[in-house]
């Protein structure tokens, strides 16, 4: 049976491959746009461009905070609660009241939503 540090290590581990991806995508992808952006849009598929470009742009800022933040839940390991024995490290807190599980949803929210404004404006652009 694999102890609570190691599962958590684990876990750690693997938000921080997915993060690494995720920056790496949204950065080519907002690079992209901003290519097609320079070369001339249409005002109306331009919104979407744009729209886009913010939300790689914040996704990206959101993948760097979470790399500074997995450090210090390394070091922090095993994560345990008084009132939950097998703490899990998306309930971590690293500012005041905001568990480490709001930072990677919204980061995949806001990368989903400008993943669909690139295809609405490729669907409109075709």
């Amino acid at each position: 049976m694999i102890d609570l540090h190691t599962q958590q290590e684990k876990a750690v581990n693997m938000l921080i491959d997915w993060n690494k991806w995720m920056a790496g995508l949204t950065f080519g992808a907002a690079t992209g746009c901003i290519v097609v952006l320079e070369n001339g849009v249409g005002p109306l598929v331009k919104m979407y461009l744009v729209i886009a470009i913010f939300c790689f742009a914040l996704t990206l800022i959101l993948s760097s905070l979470v790399f500074t933040l997995l450090p210090s839940i390394m070091q922090q390991l095993p994560l345990v609660s008084k009132t939950n024995p097998k703490h899990n490290i998306y309930d971590y807190k690293p500012f005041a009241s905001i568990p480490l599980r709001h930072f990677i949803t919204a980061q995949f929210l806001i990368f989903i939503a400008g993943t669909i404004s690139l295809f609405i404006w490729v669907y409109l652009h075709a």
